[in-house]
């Protein structure tokens, strides 16, 4: 913003411009405006955000990353879903088998 613009703005808000300036030092301004005081401070609802679902199913979650798969598992794990976790397709298979409702 230039410094009329400023000015217009801090003038308008019944504020004032303080300036202190030193060869070689540049140039600080300072800004000040009135505080605003409300006559009444509105009341605001808090709402409290819906629990999320929980999940009673289980999950078979094959991923290879070690940190996603890690990841991945603690958090549908805290939203109570049984995770089945696995690197790879062969250790996916064995884990669902080992399951005691796997097939």
């Amino acid at each position: 913003m230039g410094l009329a613009t400023v000015f217009g703005i801090v003038q308008q808000n019944n504020g004032f411009i303080h300036v202190a300036s030193a060869p070689g030092q540049g140039a600080t301004f300072q800004l000040y405006l009135p505080r605003f005081v409300s006559a009444e401070a509105p009341e605001v609802a808090v709402e409290t955000p819906p629990k999320p679902p929980r999940g009673k199913e289980t999950v078979l979650l094959a991923e290879d990353e070690q940190p996603v798969r890690l990841t991945v598992q603690i958090f549908l794990a805290a939203l109570g879903y049984t995770v089945l976790a696995a690197e790879n397709p062969a250790q996916a298979l064995l884990a669902r088998r080992a399951h005691p409702q796997g097939a």
